[in-house]
């Protein structure tokens, strides 16, 4: 492919000439003389002196090569991530003077690609953080970040999970059993325990840690088996212990028992998933036909159709294939265009290859000759037949990653006097996400922050509903639910009932039929099937996409989720 554009851009034919001598190629092919050549040009390449005005890659230029003045990024694959292209994106936007000149040429980036890098640039020009502001003149209101944990702090949140973990607890439910708080407790000290430990290896081995003697004298008396007791300050003393009071102190048995009481009692039981989708492919056997007439007919037809619009695929099948073994060609070439054949599919692949070579007339070197000029030609015909003739069979699956999610701190930027009440009068609702509101009870968090005011709404009903026992308003990226490569879906709500458990997204009525709505809920829907059968309270999971219209105060949760709008799946 390289060659081909190569060909094309540095002749006389592309644009007169005009880039005749000024292209270089970088590859991990190249070698010796040529190879440090095209190094030595393109380090040099912003030198005035240097003639070269575009560089065709492959993969080559990643980290390392820091070049401003470059103003077109033609992409000729579709970037594999959307770190790739943002990454892409982002070298071509550096400016190549270091400021703005006023002239657009040099002052816009031109990017010639596909759908792909479209729906990129869209996305950030959308989005707020690159809406242009001076800031000299702007009025910048007065703000503050207010960080929100649920009723443990983090410190020792990342305790409980360590003993969650370790105890093998998959429902919130099961601390409430007597005998599993005990339990609990004791894989909670040797956690603790085993920290300071690691922090006095760490730090100045003089310095002091831990426990004081009064609180591990405490832990004696409440332990009720003697010898555990023992264990425990043993392992203590090991660990280092202090006398000073500035140094952090595990949980009595009593702080600790009702500390994760009243945590699991706002804390609903959200399994980690991970759903994968596998693809297996069957090939069948069918008989092959030449839907080619005539090769130098269809040949033609290409060139013309692709000179008139002066596309690169002019040059396909432009140059003369060495063929030795017409089979063996055929064949790997096959090979290379189905990304679902393997070197296992062999017998097929030979099976088509034969099919086809004796529909061609003439003997081997006549049929070596049609190969050497349209075995392109050859392998697409195949490829379409093989294509139509094949079975795909599409699963998804899920990996349970982690039996419980404890939802960790988040951090709130508000304005001034912006934490108020949650259900009292709200009228600044264009910058409700500007506030944080507070005073939940139900609530896995004490206070919320929302996108819109109908998300707001939506919470009163759950606090006032008596069917509903607890919610959380995931944080970014802690669900772990993807809805595209590299890209997490934060839901809006999950909310537990009496009888179910639902991921809940609010949507201005609009917005509901929108394509990036409707995959974040397809994949939503996929996650709660799967986390339906991996809840630990046997409660069914049931994704819910709401439209802003449908929410009233007034209404219950159960009327509310009742009016979600059918998704329907992906064809």
């Amino acid at each position: 492919m390289l060659k081909k554009i190569r060909g094309l851009v540095d002749s006389d034919d592309f644009l007169k000439g005009k880039y005749k001598g000024k292209v270089i190629e970088i590859h991990s092919k190249q070698t010796g003389e040529e190879s440090e050549e095209n190094i030595r040009l393109l380090l040099s390449i912003e030198d005035a002196s240097n003639p070269i005005e575009i560089v065709l890659h492959v993969y080559k230029l990643k980290e390392g090569w820091d070049v401003n003045n470059l103003f077109t990024i033609i992409p000729l694959n579709a970037a594999k991530s959307d770190i790739l292209a943002m990454q892409t994106i982002g070298r071509g936007l550096r400016l190549p003077f270091g400021e703005q000149t006023g002239n657009e040429d040099l002052d816009t980036l031109d990017i010639v690609a596909h759908d792909h890098y479209r729906e990129l640039v869209d996305e950030i020009k959308n989005s707020d953080i690159f809406r242009y502001r001076d800031l000299d003149q702007a009025n910048i209101e007065p703000s503050e970040s207010v960080g929100v944990s649920s009723s443990v702090d983090d410190g020792q949140l990342t305790l409980f999970d360590s003993v969650f973990t370790a105890s093998g607890i998959k429902s919130f439910a099961e601390v409430s059993n007597p005998k599993t708080q005990r339990e609990i407790y004791e894989e909670y000290v040797k956690n603790f325990v085993a920290i300071q430990k690691k922090k006095k290896s760490e730090d100045d081995p003089n310095q002091v840690t831990l426990f004081d003697d009064q609180t591990l004298f405490d832990m004696q008396l409440e332990a009720s088996n003697a010898a555990e007791t023992e264990g425990i300050y043993a392992e203590a003393q090991a660990a280092g212990v202090s006398s000073k009071d500035s140094q952090p102190k595990p949980l009595s048995q009593d702080e600790f028992v009702k500390k994760v009481t009243e945590y699991s009692a706002k804390a609903i039981s959200v399994p980690k998933i991970l759903v994968q989708t596998t693809s297996e492919v069957k090939f069948n056997r069918f008989e092959m036909k030449r839907t080619i007439a005539d090769f130098e007919v269809a040949m033609a037809k290409i060139e013309r159709f692709d000179a008139i619009n002066q596309q690169l695929l002019t040059l396909v099948d432009a140059q003369v294939l060495e063929v030795s073994d017409s089979m063996n060609t055929l064949a790997c070439m096959l090979l290379d265009s189905i990304s679902e054949l393997s070197y296992e599919d062999a017998d097929f692949v030979i099976d088509v290859v034969e099919q086809y070579l004796s529909q061609i007339p003439g003997d081997e070197d006549e049929k070596r000759k049609i190969v050497r000029r349209y075995a392109s030609l050859i392998v697409s015909d195949m490829r379409k037949q093989i294509y139509e003739h094949m079975d795909r069979k599409t699963q998804d699956v899920h990996i349970v990653q982690k039996d419980l999610i404890l939802f960790r701190k988040f951090v709130k930027s508000v304005k001034e006097d912006g934490q108020v009440k949650f259900d009292k009068p709200f009228s600044d609702k264009s910058n409700i996400k500007k506030y944080l509101f507070t005073g939940y009870k139900k609530s896995y968090y004490p206070a919320n922050g929302f996108d819109s005011d109908t998300e707001r709404l939506f919470s009163i009903i759950l606090e006032e509903d008596p069917d509903v026992i607890r919610w959380i308003k995931p944080p970014l990226n802690q669900l772990g639910l993807f809805w595209r490569a590299g890209q997490q879906y934060n839901p809006d709500f999950l909310v537990e009932t009496s009888t179910g458990k639902y991921m809940v997204e609010v949507k201005a009525s609009n917005e509901v039929t929108s394509e990036e709505v409707v995959a974040k809920a397809r994949e939503g829907i996929k996650w709660c099937k799967f986390a339906s059968t991996a809840d630990p309270d046997k409660k069914t999971w049931e994704y819910k996409l709401i439209s802003d219209d449908n929410i009233k105060i007034g209404n219950t949760c159960k009327y509310t989720l009742g009016t979600a709008h059918a998704v329907k799946e992906e064809e």
